[in-house]
């Protein structure tokens, strides 16, 4: 289990993620990359990635009201969805930045 934080007065934790550490899966430490999507102002699985493996990760999440960051020198937040193509999304409330997933690999890559 990767990232999530206890919930005070329970058992279990909030936010946590599940990774395959088969050894043909394995995470080498320093010589991974991650792309995380839908953050919802929980950094704890991005944070935790780079903390206990040295990954670098490239988070993604428009609907949290923060801009464009380095969390860390292995952390990097991008205020952008995903979608099917590069597009602008909006609504009578908000109005979001959306590339294609293609488009976001290239961003991290390039980067």
């Amino acid at each position: 289990m990767v990232g999530g934080q206890l919930v005070p007065d329970r058992t279990y934790f909030s936010g946590e993620k599940w990774m395959c550490m088969d050894d043909r899966f394995r995470v080498e430490p320093g010589r991974c990359v991650v792309l995380s999507f839908g953050i919802a102002e929980d950094f704890s699985f991005d944070d935790d990635l780079d903390k206990r493996f040295q990954c670098k990760v490239y988070s993604f999440d428009p609907t949290i009201k923060k801009p464009t960051h380095r969390r860390s020198p292995n952390v990097m937040f991008y205020d952008i969805g995903i979608a099917s193509y590069d597009r602008l999304h909006t609504n009578p409330k908000v109005s979001w930045k959306c590339m294609c997933v293609c488009v976001c690999v290239c961003v991290c890559v390039f980067t």
